[in-house]
């Protein structure tokens, strides 16, 4: 809602941003998975936390779990950011594509022109 909020302004660089991100293709380990019932053992689309902390840093905590002997605790992400910086740079090439395509469609009628003229050069 607009009302709550302040210093709305654009994402900048949201190609840029886009291409900072490597989205992977994972599987649990096994020790995960018996500490975890619910999580199947197939393959999950997502990042890795360390990695997305490069790029969004306030969107990766501690999830209060730790591995066994590991101080450290195991990281979640919320990928919201990642979803509304890449509609942004969807829309930048959806705009670049329309003035590459309009800049096709006027050398293609430029061509057209010339083409008779250089016909009579034969």
């Amino acid at each position: 809602d607009r009302r709550i909020k302040t210093d709305i302004r654009d994402v900048a660089d949201a190609s840029a941003t886009v291409m900072k991100l490597r989205p992977v293709v994972f599987r649990y380990t096994d020790e995960w998975r018996r500490r975890n019932p619910g999580i199947a053992d197939r393959d999950y689309h997502n990042f890795i936390a360390q990695e997305y902390a490069e790029v969004f840093p306030h969107a990766v905590k501690g999830s209060g779990e730790y591995l066994e002997g590991d101080p450290d605790q195991i990281l979640q992400i919320d990928t919201y950011d990642a979803q509304v910086v890449t509609i942004k740079a969807v829309q930048e090439l959806i705009r670049e594509n329309r003035a590459l395509r309009a800049e096709m469609k006027e050398l293609r009628e430029t061509l057209n022109r010339m083409a008779p003229a250089r016909n009579s050069l034969d």
